[in-house]
């Protein structure tokens, strides 16, 4: 039971210690020019949407699945566990949508830097 609760521990550590390392190690050491922030921004970018699309694609299709499933009354709880963040022997449920609304919040941040960015420099 202790084992237990102390893995179910170490993983929200793990997850807070890449939210907070990530944007420093991301960070460039450099004075900031705009070509050099840009280029950051956009490996930056590159480097997370990998990471963070299996989360939300895993929880899109699980749920578009399960709610078809669920109108033809077919049972499918092992659908609902994933889309939930049971993968097996690890149980992300009771911080699965923290690190969901992550991934959107760092996608969506990035993807508008990058944006603003390139309409800037085209006009």
């Amino acid at each position: 039971m202790q084992k237990k609760r102390e893995r179910a521990l170490a993983v929200p550590l793990r997850v807070a210690l890449v939210l907070v390392l990530l944007p420093r190690v991301l960070a460039s050491p450099q004075p900031i020019g705009t070509s050099s922030v840009f280029k950051n921004s956009r490996s930056a970018h590159r480097a997370i949407v990998p990471i963070a699309v299996v989360p939300l694609l895993l929880t899109a299709v699980t749920g578009i699945l399960y709610s078809l499933l669920e109108a033809r009354e077919i049972e499918a709880d092992w659908l609902m566990a994933l889309h939930i963040g049971k993968l097996g022997p690890l149980d992300l449920e009771p911080f699965y949508s923290l690190i969901l609304g992550a991934c959107v919040l760092v996608l969506a941040g990035s993807g508008l830097s990058l944006w603003f960015k390139n309409r800037r420099r085209a006009t």
